[in-house]
C-alpha cells in the first residue's frame, strides 16, 4: 500500500528534524510508513510549521481515526 508522506512535500532536513523529532533518512522512514493516518498526522505538523494552517486543515480532516483526530486537537489547542 502507497502511504502519502511528509517526504511527498518537498520537506527540507531541517523540517524534517522538527516534524519528527530526528534527522530520519528518507528510505528508511519509508519502510516504515505503513499507517495513513499517522502520517496525516505528520503531514499536517509539517503544515502548522510552514504556517499554512488551510493545508493542516486539510490533513486533519483527513484522518479517519476519532481518537487521534481528538488527541492531536486537544494537544494543540490554543498553541496554533
Amino acid at each position: 500500500m502507497d502511504v502519502e508522506t511528509i517526504f511527498d512535500h518537498e520537506i527540507t532536513q531541517a523540517e524534517v528534524v522538527s516534524v519528527l523529532g530526528t534527522s530520519f533518512p528518507k528510505e528508511e522512514y519509508l519502510k516504515i510508513a505503513d499507517n495513513q493516518d499517522e502520517e496525516y498526522v505528520a503531514i499536517r505538523r509539517l503544515f502548522l510549521l510552514r504556517r499554512d494552517h488551510a493545508k493542516a486543515d486539510l490533513y486533519l480532516n483527513k484522518i479517519k481515526t476519532p481518537a487521534l483526530v481528538a488527541a492531536i486537537t486537544e494537544v494543540n489547542e490554543g498553541t496554533i
